[in-house]
């Protein structure tokens, strides 16, 4: 049986604030869209957390197909990763008027898998 609290992830998780300043940059799938960017709030191999401005509400539904085209950081350093990926949540952040989505990667090679936990450590380490 689970404990309520016992944490069910199966790989690490790097929590951010807004002020870190970590943002990941999406293209919708099959729509010629404008890019969404968007802080990144949580990331881990296997998807991101993100909060959005209200604004973008409406552009983006559960179920839409989006490619991950760059995360970057507060530092100027870049990711760019182009994974497919898909929402799974929309919400509305309890801490302020953002938007919170959750997205989950899909179809992620060994080698991309590899760069993500690679980054994710780094931020790992920089948060501890």
């Amino acid at each position: 049986m689970e404990m309520p609290n016992e944490e069910r992830r199966q790989s690490k998780r790097v929590v951010f604030t807004v002020e870190d300043g970590i943002v990941g940059v999406f293209n919708p799938t099959g729509n010629g869209g404008e890019p969404i960017t968007a802080n990144v709030v949580d990331i881990s191999s296997g998807g991101v957390k993100l909060l959005f401005k209200p604004i973008l509400e409406n552009k983006i539904k559960q179920g839409d197909r989006l490619v991950l085209s760059e995360i970057r950081g507060s530092s100027s350093s870049q990711v760019i990763i182009n994974i497919d990926s898909e929402v799974k949540w929309i919400t509305e952040d309890e801490l302020s008027d953002n938007i919170g989505l959750g997205v989950e990667f899909l179809d992620v090679l060994e080698d991309e898998r590899e760069q993500i936990d690679e980054m994710v450590e780094f931020w790992y380490l920089q948060k501890i």
